[in-house]
């Protein structure tokens, strides 16, 4: 692995909890359709200014491929997930980002014939018992408002794959990542005025609408450096750190919204969160 590869994981991570955390108050007020539109788009100006500076135009169109079709996904995970946080907790909804890891063991193991160890058993076993932890009320009943979000990351699980891949056949990490912005953001706009139906954002003043905005703005902005930086650790051949690093991001987001919005878990979605994080960490690792 490159030397930048740890370095580049802990950036990635942190971009995307702080990112998370600025997203939750945005996505209650503005709805998930316009915080993905304002999320995504912004998410673009990083990406198109490093392509620009870089001047790597360079692809397969194989990589093409791939790259179109994981941002569909990437699109649709955001409205999945922003639908969730419209409600819940930001803490116990981006937890579940936790499930990307088991999802990518998946797919070895069943598109790529990888064989199971003792190691992905266990730390498959912890992220689904974490999982179920997480997504329960007071009662420990499965809470019905997080089945948004648990599609939403399995839609970002399809995506990392997908945008691995193409970096690595174009050997180029940051035209896929905004070649799938760009088609994410399409899918994002069209969503939005197929379902729309006419629902408004619950805001109070027009000073407060536009501090909801620049909060969109910077949480995109955070939101496109981690992404790049995704692809960086592709190209670096540092994706698994970058997965058991990223798993620590829950663990960042649970102490900046209990900061910033007295987000309160009971016992069981705490045990889950950390039970995801130690699982997701280890699985990356394995």
């Amino acid at each position: 692995m490159n030397a930048w590869g740890v370095p580049a994981a802990f950036a990635r991570m942190l971009f995307f909890a702080v990112d998370d955390t600025i997203a939750k108050p945005v996505s209650s007020l503005l709805g998930n359709y316009r915080t993905s539109i304002i999320v995504v788009g912004f998410g673009l100006v990083p990406s198109i200014l490093i392509l620009v500076y870089l001047a790597a135009y360079e692809f397969t169109y194989q990589s093409l491929l791939l790259s179109v079709a994981g941002g569909i996904f990437f699109g649709l995970g955001y409205v999945l997930i922003y639908k969730s946080l419209e409600t819940e907790q930001a803490t116990n909804t981006i937890a579940l980002f936790a499930i990307t890891p088991l999802a990518l063991l998946l797919f070895g193991t069943l598109g790529l014939k990888e064989s199971f160890s003792v190691v992905d058993v266990v730390s498959t076993a912890m992220i689904l018992i974490g999982a179920f932890l997480v997504t329960t009320n007071r009662e420990l009943k499965f809470d019905k408002a997080f089945i948004p979000a648990l599609l939403g990351n399995l839609a970002w699980s399809a995506w990392v794959i997908m945008a691995t891949y193409a970096v690595s056949i174009s050997n180029n990490f940051i035209l896929p990542v905004t070649i799938g912005r760009v088609v994410g953001l399409v899918c994002v706009i069209l969503v939005y005025f197929l379902f729309k139906k006419g629902k408004k954002a619950k805001i109070a003043r027009k000073a407060r609408g536009q501090r909801l905005l620049l909060m969109g703005m910077v949480a995109g902005l955070l939101d496109g450096l981690g992404t790049t930086s995704l692809g960086l650790l592709a190209i670096l051949n540092a994706v698994a750190i970058g997965g058991a690093i990223g798993a620590l991001g829950s663990g960042v987001v649970a102490v900046l919204s209990r900061i910033f919005y007295k987000d309160r878990l009971t016992k069981p979605q705490l045990i889950g969160v950390i039970i995801m994080i130690l699982g997701a960490a280890a699985l990356s690792l394995a």
